[in-house]
């Protein structure tokens, strides 16, 4: 197993995040990524048997379509008013399911995962979240940090669950995740811009981020005609990945579209500490 570090918390595999409140342990949600084989392993834990388990976040079916179920052996999919539910044979206390990074864009939330040029890994925590035994508000995630562990960024599974070994750079404004592979020009524009863009989304709103936001910043090689960008941005964290051979150039349109990219990006920051989010 890769030694991890979650985009919320930085620490080994096997440490948990633990769903509802702290002291109630209402739930425990356990996530482990390997790197060899690309897979990530999740184990839910509960406070009691259940017959099924509903997630939450359901625009699309990804899970049904590519999801594993470990264990419970005797269990399947359903739908069921539009949700994605596993059924079980019997009550369980214990599900645990297993899943290779999709990289395909999602309907309103982007990337569900990302891959750094190392082999490093992204994973949209939202995904995981299951309802509460009301079926009103998703089993929210709190993580559990200890020994090394340190909070980074999302609160639970709110947000990017980041695996790998890519140092943290702190700088005054903001916390990042680099690419090592990522053109020289784009790296040198994260240390440039960046605090020009904040310095003016600060004096043009009249607000200062109660946060220091974390940037992921990913890079995918391609071919030298091809130049895409993929992002999103959740509560202090965005992610941000560039691909196709054309971003080695350096030049006027590259620059333009960079810059548009990371401006509209972590803008969000603002927009979400001005006015909230939307999305559940």
């Amino acid at each position: 197993m890769l030694a991890t570090t979650w985009l919320g918390c930085a620490h080994t595999q096997h440490r948990r995040l633990v769903g509802g409140d702290p002291e109630e342990q209402v739930a425990t949600v356990s996530i482990d990524y390997d790197q060899s084989s690309d897979t990530w392993t999740v184990q839910y834990h509960l406070p009691e048997p259940v017959h099924e388990i509903t997630f939450w976040r359901n625009r699309t079916r990804l899970r049904t379509k590519s999801w594993h179920i470990v264990s419970p052996t005797e269990s399947l999919w359903a739908q069921a008013d539009g949700r994605e539910r596993v059924r079980f044979g019997a009550p369980v206390s214990d599900i645990v399911l297993s899943f290779r990074s999709n990289t395909a864009n999602q309907f309103m939330d982007y990337s569900l995962n990302q891959r750094f040029s190392n082999g490093d890994a992204l994973l949209f925590g939202p995904f995981l979240l299951i309802e509460d035994s009301s079926g009103s508000a998703p089993l929210e995630a709190h993580v559990q940090a200890s020994g090394s562990a340190e909070l980074i960024g999302a609160d639970g599974l709110s947000g990017y669950l980041y695996a790998g070994s890519i140092p943290t750079e702190r700088w005054t404004a903001v916390e990042m995740v680099v690419d090592p592979a990522l053109p020289d020009w784009i790296r040198s524009s994260l240390e440039e811009d960046l605090p020009a863009l904040f310095a003016e989304y600060q004096r043009t709103t009249g607000q200062d981020l109660p946060f220091v936001p974390v940037l992921f910043v990913s890079f995918e090689d391609g071919a030298e005609s091809e130049a895409a960008t993929l992002g999103g941005t959740r509560g202090r964290q965005a992610q941000l990945h560039v691909a196709g051979g054309y971003w080695h150039h350096d030049d006027a349109w590259s620059r333009f579209t960079w810059t548009k990219f990371l401006a509209h990006e972590t803008f969000h920051f603002w927009n979400e500490t001005l006015v909230g989010s939307l999305d559940g």
